[in-house]
């Protein structure tokens, strides 16, 4: 489980595939990276994966081909920014709102302009996850726990103050890139109640 409150800014130093299939990232994040457990779930912009090798600075992960397809992560390139969150411990602190890491899908921004200060953002999504998206509920924008704005038919948007701005990946963000998203698990479970019950 995560919070959605990020930990550190990770830079992707390279992608390999292994036995034709699955791919391996090399991420350069966290001080003292060696000291991370092997097995460990790191949240890497939002999808929960596992760490399969560590270096002084740096660590590795394994991407099926399920995550590819549904992520933005088949889209990251050698020097890219990750957002990264190391998983919740019991004591810990809830910044933010529960995560599973485990991503719905992508949201592409459409549009993005500074207010006062901060940032507005507007993202698209399919009409399956819009519905299950409410206003001043939470979603999370590639591992960001955030509070929903509005939302009008398709789309939906969020406010991004300066302190989230300089600490995340966003900042390197342009209008048109991918952003992998988590429905709110509260949301998504009683989705699944509702149409159970019909």
């Amino acid at each position: 489980m995560f919070t959605g409150i990020i930990n550190d800014i990770g830079i992707l130093l390279e992608k390999s595939v292994e036995n034709n299939q699955d791919y391996i990232y090399r991420i350069k994040g966290f001080t003292n990276a060696s000291n991370i457990k092997l097995g460990s779930s790191i949240c890497c912009s939002g999808i929960c994966l596992t760490v399969i090798k560590t270096g002084d600075d740096w660590f590795e992960v394994n991407l099926s081909q399920e995550t590819l397809k549904i992520s933005n992560f088949k889209n990251l390139k050698n020097g890219d920014k990750i957002n990264l969150e190391k998983s919740l411990k019991v004591g810990d602190e809830l910044g933010g709102h529960f995560l599973t890491g485990h991503v719905d899908g992508t949201a592409d921004l459409i549009q993005m302009e500074p207010v006062d200060g901060s940032f507005e953002l507007w993202f698209e999504v399919k009409e399956k996850f819009i519905k299950l998206i409410a206003k001043k509920g939470s979603v999370a924008i590639d591992g960001i726990s955030l509070t929903v704005n509005d939302c009008k038919k398709n789309k939906f948007s969020v406010n991004i103050i300066n302190h989230t701005w300089q600490n995340t990946n966003l900042s390197d963000k342009a209008v048109g890139d991918k952003f992998n998203i988590e429905i709110d698990i509260l949301s998504r479970y009683i989705n699944r109640k509702l149409e159970l019950m019909k």
